[in-house]
């Protein structure tokens, strides 16, 4: 998944997206500054939420090799 690497390798290494946000009733854009990780297979693959920021704004990693023989 992603890149092969897991969420905790970080930048450079896992997948990420970034700049996150949403567009509310009234049409207005938000940074969706509230994000929860939540990977149902920690083995196969991780996900981890990174710090707000002004340049990434919300933003998350993820990714894992997808197979190994702790994966099922």
């Amino acid at each position: 998944m992603g890149s092969g690497h897991f969420a905790n390798e970080g930048r450079g290494k896992a997948a990420f997206v970034d700049n996150l946000g949403f567009v509310d009733e009234g049409e207005h854009v938000k940074d969706a500054k509230t994000l929860l990780g939540y990977a149902t297979n920690p083995a196969c693959y991780s996900v981890e939420v990174g710090d707000w920021n002004n340049i990434e704004k919300t933003h998350f990693y993820y990714g894992g090799p997808g197979w190994s023989p702790n994966c099922t």
